[in-house]
């Protein structure tokens, strides 16, 4: 998976920062 590849090249702050996205999206916040 690309996003996979992604998340393992951020920094610790980045991943936090896409996890956080990530949850929120899936909560329905983000369109």
């Amino acid at each position: 998976m690309i996003e996979v590849m992604l998340v393992e090249k951020l920094t610790k702050k980045q991943e936090e920062i896409l996890n956080y996205i990530v949850e929120e999206q899936a909560n329905g916040h983000y369109p």
